[in-house]
């Protein structure tokens, strides 16, 4: 076996081709990615000598059956320190146990406050619906919709969520909440973890390049004039979901968004065994609402798929074209190993700011999987869309 330096004409059609789509995975596929990465995770340092905010907020915290958590809940978020602010429970038609766990809070709280959605409600989101009824009870100028599945880790979390209402111009904050892994067991949760990170820092990286259009639902602040100026959710009244994404694309733009992702905003998602189930309805959730998204972020990640399957199919290809030249072998290896190292060392890094696994060797392998995942998904999800509209 010999190496030569000299190529055939093929061959540096394919070298350039893998080049091309290196260069642009890099530089343009990943760079959400590298936003969410080099994002300081710390209060901002103008902010760290402030301790409270004198904006009143209204939190607005979805339930149903959620009698183990609620209580662990609430206690958590009164510990709240820094914002003057009120609780509205909305309970969406829980056993009566829940139900007297949370009057039990209320006569603890005089700032706690509970209603309720009838379990006779039909053809509508129900969530959507709770979330409404909470609107209209809330009396503060900037309101924050979570869900009583969160666990609250910071008693500075409501205080970073509502600092950013400062500015008169901003009127969403969009926050961050992910699932606790730490207690999951299987391969699986692997690529479950590498799929959410991927999502998150998608739109959250286009939200830090000042192109906003999702948002997350379970750790979402804005002004309450906001819901009623945009109709509530008049315009996606027909589907079960998009309380957040469908209702955040309607109005959020570079001027009015600002991201609050430092690790004391952080929220955990208590799923426990449930959690592949519940990240599967999620995923299929955000998959179906998401054709209603105005946004080149899913444009530009179906082209980075397709440039990372066009770097390997044309390595492969010019491995086969010059055995047992190595030269080739060679410089196609390094392009790839350096990808590979750069992907890696690039999404460490995004998950250490998201509180996140941090995943090593399969990074890459599951970059090159992901879109044959996202196919077989889309196929399942497609027998079932009808449960996505209200009227089913």
């Amino acid at each position: 076996m010999t190496i030569n330096f000299t190529f055939d004409v093929l061959t540096i059609i394919l070298l350039c081709i893998s080049i091309v789509s290196m260069l642009y995975i890099a530089i343009i596929g990943l760079r959400p990615m590298r936003s969410v990465a080099r994002h300081h995770r710390r209060i901002k340092e103008e902010n760290k000598s402030e301790s409270s905010t004198d904006i009143k907020t209204s939190v607005i915290v979805y339930t149903r059956n959620d009698e183990q958590h609620i209580a662990e809940y609430i206690e958590s978020l009164m510990n709240q320190k820094g914002v003057d602010f009120e609780v509205i429970i909305v309970d969406d038609a829980s056993a009566d146990h829940n139900t007297s766990v949370i009057e039990a809070l209320c006569n603890k709280y005089p700032n706690l406050y509970m209603t309720f959605v009838p379990g006779d409600a039909h053809s509508l989101s129900r969530r959507k619906l709770s979330l409404t009824l909470g609107m209209k009870a809330a009396k503060n100028e900037v309101v924050i919709t979570t869900s009583a599945i969160c666990k609250i880790t910071s008693d500075r979390w409501l205080y970073n969520m509502v600092r950013h209402f400062k500015n008169p111009n901003i009127e969403i904050t969009l926050g961050y909440s992910h699932c606790d892994k730490q207690d999951l067991k299987g391969v699986g949760k692997w690529y479950r973890s590498f799929d959410s990170l991927c999502s998150a820092t998608q739109w959250l990286g286009y939200a830090l390049n000042h192109s906003p259009y999702r948002g997350d639902g379970l750790n979402l602040a804005f002004r309450r004039k906001n819901f009623f100026e945009q109709n509530g959710y008049a315009q996606t009244i027909y589907l079960q979901y998009g309380d957040d994404d469908l209702f955040i694309n309607q109005f959020a733009n570079s001027h009015n968004t600002a991201i609050e992702i430092s690790t004391d905003s952080q929220l955990l998602i208590n799923w426990g065994k449930s959690e592949p189930r519940l990240w599967l309805d999620r995923k299929e959730h955000y998959t179906f609402t998401g054709r209603f998204l105005k946004t080149k972020a899913f444009i530009n990640r179906h082209i980075m798929h397709s440039a990372y399957w066009l770097m390997a199919a044309s390595s492969s290809i010019i491995i086969l074209h010059t055995l047992p030249d190595l030269s080739a072998t060679l410089l196609t290896s390094l392009l790839l190993i350096t990808l590979w190292g750069y992907m890696i060392c690039l999404y460490r890094r995004a998950a250490i700011v998201l509180n996140d696994i941090k995943l090593w060797w399969s990074i890459p392998l599951f970059h090159f999987i992901q879109p044959l995942a996202d196919l077989i998904y889309r196929q399942i999800f497609r027998s079932r869309k009808m449960s996505n509209y209200t009227w089913r």
